[in-house]
């Protein structure tokens, strides 16, 4: 059964680092990777799948599928947005990740600053304020 987790917060909070650091190691244990970034402005080819962009550091870090939305592009050249559900339902990955999403109803990883708050809907499993143990992370997926 798929599992999917929306990894949210503000930005420059380490959420591009912490979904590479958990898609190296359940990679490792031989599940497949499903991620899926979704960004509110309006991109362009120029926005995917090459050096200094998360799309191209997801595939870099092992995941079987990378997928970026917008309201103007859904990379692999869909244009307009693609809902969450419809992309969901394309894939057999073991984990989806979800970069974004903060409305989605999905349970939540969410990175913060001590004491910030972040609007979520779905159920939040993890709450990181500051160091975690990808480890430890991992096994709660996997057993979540």
């Amino acid at each position: 059964m798929t599992k999917i987790l929306s990894v949210v917060g503000k930005s420059k909070r380490g959420k591009t680092t912490f979904l590479n650091q958990i898609i190296s190691l359940l990679k490792r244990r031989g599940y497949t990777i499903c991620v899926i970034k979704h960004s509110e402005k309006p991109l362009d080819y120029r926005d995917f799948d090459h050096e200094g962009k998360d799309t191209y550091t997801f595939s870099q870090a092992g995941a079987d599928e990378v997928w970026l939305t917008s309201p103007s592009v859904t990379y692999h050249l869909k244009h307009g947005e693609t809902p969450l559900k419809e992309i969901t339902d394309t894939t057999e990955a073991d984990f989806i990740f979800t970069e974004g999403f903060k409305q989605a109803e999905t349970k939540k990883i969410v990175l913060r600053e001590p004491g910030e708050d972040i609007d979520v809907k779905g159920e939040v499993l993890i709450s990181i304020e500051g160091a975690y143990d990808p480890e430890e992370i991992v096994e709660l997926l996997i057993h979540s």
